[in-house]
């Protein structure tokens, strides 16, 4: 049993080791863990090739992380008027299934 129970939502886009958002996280799981406090990740995209051994290290750490079977990315347009990227719909609905499955 936990004294709390906390929930981070982090895009898998910056969960990186080298990262202020990856380096943060790891640093408050590992601190929470030592106040037995529960630090749930709800994350939009499961990509093991891409930060699987990061969020291994991060479970060790005493962190669990919440995602359903995401949509990909890969079909996203860039809709935006002028040249640059439009706001990742499919990311929107995937953080938003993360959060009805808790």
């Amino acid at each position: 049993m936990y004294n709390k129970r906390v929930a981070f939502v982090i895009s898998t886009q910056g969960l990186k080791p080298h990262g202020g958002i990856g380096q943060f996280a790891l640093g408050f799981v590992r601190e929470m863990t030592k106040a037995n406090v529960k630090v749930d990740i709800i994350i939009d995209l499961y990509n093991p090739k891409k930060n699987g051994e990061f969020m291994q290290t991060l479970k060790n750490c005493g962190a669990s992380f919440i995602y359903t079977d995401s949509m990909s990315y890969a079909k996203h347009n860039a809709t935006y008027m002028f040249g640059g990227d439009s706001y990742n719909l499919e990311r929107q609905i995937n953080f938003r299934l993360s959060l009805i499955h808790i």
